[in-house]
């Protein structure tokens, strides 16, 4: 006589007419092996509603990763699971009512079986890179899931479970290495502990005897006495030679007329600084110098009907822009006929009677 339990299984299931247990195939699953297979766990294994439902999304989801297709949070699909359970529940509820409505449910619950069971990330379409991928997710969206994953995807999968499995090893036995090093290095401390007490007072002499025989050489000091003169900087200057040649070249002549140059200030960045000091220590007379030749400008001749006056000093000619009044003009202002234009000064000048 058979035992209840196994009398239960062989019934048909309502719409289903019977359990899925395992969940097969090339294609992703349907709405019909996911209810299927969730039915099999609740009521054949005698899970409940959410270990079901788990286990159901976890199954598919494996489907979806042969082929390479992100799918959505496991929640979201826990909860898909669990609302095409409660749709069927409805239905086997109101199961012996014949009328024409329930008849239209039923149908239209059983057309979308061989639909799939869709877990895809909302954006799947646009986080696939391979338009193969993207063109086997549209085609397995249509009625009755055209197409199939090829044998590429399930060699595929096999060799990442295999590499997956080979760098776990190589985990366990980096953990095993660590573990046994940590070991080894307790070992010596413990062994290095319990010899110091008799090594200390052996350490101490030793350490006298070394300070005693070997006396420490005092500190190397830089030279504070600095060798660049206005004149040597110039001379750098005018032969184009760097701050860090400067350093060999003016070392080697200071070593060949016997000078010692342990006291000289002899590296590129002191020897840089002099020289930018000298350049600006230069242009600031050239800038004063020129400031006083021209204060002292004198009027020589003015030409023409104009009313142009004409300036002569000791660097340039001038002329005045336009025929001038009894007022003052900017020097700088004035177009220079010989030489160069001075730097700008103002000067008062009156019109030439």
């Amino acid at each position: 006589m058979a035992s209840a339990a196994s009398t239960k299984s062989r019934e048909p299931v309502y719409l289903l007419q019977k359990y899925v247990e395992e969940i097969r195939g090339l294609k992703l699953p349907s709405n019909q092996q996911a209810l299927g297979h969730f039915l099999y766990l609740h009521r054949e294994q005698k899970m409940t509603v959410r270990e079901a439902s788990t286990n159901t999304v976890e199954r598919t989801e494996e489907f979806w990763s042969r082929a390479r297709i992100p799918v959505r949070h496991k929640q979201d699909s826990i909860k898909k699971v669990e609302a095409l359970f409660q749709r069927w529940q409805a239905l086997k509820k109101n199961a012996s009512r014949r009328t024409e409505t329930q008849k239209k449910n039923e149908e239209e619950f059983i057309e979308c079986f061989d639909d799939l069971f869709d877990i895809a990330h909302c954006d799947a379409l646009g986080m696939l890179k391979i338009e193969e991928d993207r063109a086997f997710l549209l085609s397995q969206r249509q009625k009755g899931r055209i197409g199939a994953m090829s044998s590429v995807d399930t060699v595929l999968s096999r060799k990442e479970k295999k590499r997956y499995e080979k760098s776990s090893k190589e985990q366990e036995r980096w953990e095993t290495a660590i573990s046994k090093a940590e070991s080894r290095d307790k070992k010596v401390v413990m062994l290095e502990d319990s010899s110091s007490t008799s090594d200390d007072d052996d350490e101490s002499k030793d350490t006298g005897n070394t300070l005693k025989s070997s006396p420490v050489s005092p500190p190397v000091k830089r030279g504070r006495r600095t060798v660049i003169t206005p004149e040597l900087a110039a001379a750098l200057d005018r032969h184009k030679v760097s701050s860090r040649s400067a350093v060999m070249v003016v070392g080697e002549a200071a070593k060949s007329l016997g000078q010692d140059v342990t006291p000289l200030t002899l590296n590129k960045s002191s020897i840089q600084r002099q020289r930018q000091q000298f350049r600006t220590e230069f242009a600031t007379s050239v800038r004063q110098n020129c400031h006083d030749t021209v204060s002292r400008l004198v009027v020589v001749y003015c030409i023409g009907s104009g009313g142009h006056l004409y300036i002569l000093s000791n660097l340039a000619v001038y002329r005045s822009p336009h025929p001038i009044g009894p007022f003052e003009y900017e020097v700088s202002a004035w177009r220079p006929l010989i030489g160069q234009t001075l730097v700008c000064v103002f000067a008062r000048f009156a019109r030439c009677p």
